[in-house]
């Protein structure tokens, strides 16, 4: 091209709907670093409440869940404390700013409280109590809130500098 012409302005294509603004991303920093804020402290608290369905979960009931004989009520105690502290290390990697530590953390947690669906693979949902029912229910929810925040965290992660979480 000559030194006097212009070069062909670059088109954009626009979208019916921008991604970033239906995962509540933005581009702005002051906008990215508030809404990091909010997510850090709504994951804080959907781990809180998972900790807590767990507990729950748990304490309430706990003599009348069906289980196999070969199932020692011992083994699922202590698996309550080795998933629980994940979780706490996962939130506290997080706050650090050591994101795919504290993801990994955080989407094992999730998952370990998923497993509470495991009674169900013993005991069908119609033979249990309206109470057991319900707090296998309300753990398996937090956790599948907790995935869907962590999952929506991740997809804005590249969009969000690290400082701001």
């Amino acid at each position: 091209m000559s030194a006097g012409s212009k070069e062909p302005a670059e088109t954009k294509v626009p979208l019916l709907f921008d991604p970033l603004d239906v995962l509540g991303c933005e581009r702005d920093e002051s906008v990215v670093a508030a809404r990091a804020a909010h997510g850090r402290k709504i994951l804080l608290w959907l781990v809180v409440a998972n900790v807590v369905s767990s507990i729950l979960h748990y304490v309430i009931d706990f003599a009348n869940y069906p289980e196999p004989l070969w199932l020692n009520p011992h083994i699922i105690d202590m698996f309550w404390f080795a998933m629980t502290p994940i979780g706490i290390t996962g939130c506290v990697l997080f706050t650090r700013g050591r994101r795919t530590a504290a993801f990994a953390c955080l989407y094992s947690f999730a998952i370990m409280n998923l497993l509470t669906l495991g009674h169900y693979l013993i005991a069908p949902p119609w033979d249990l109590p309206f109470r057991i029912n319900f707090f296998i229910l309300l753990e398996a929810f937090t956790a599948l809130m907790l995935l869907v925040h962590l999952a929506l965290l991740h997809c804005c992660m590249d969009l969000v500098p690290a400082k701001s979480l």
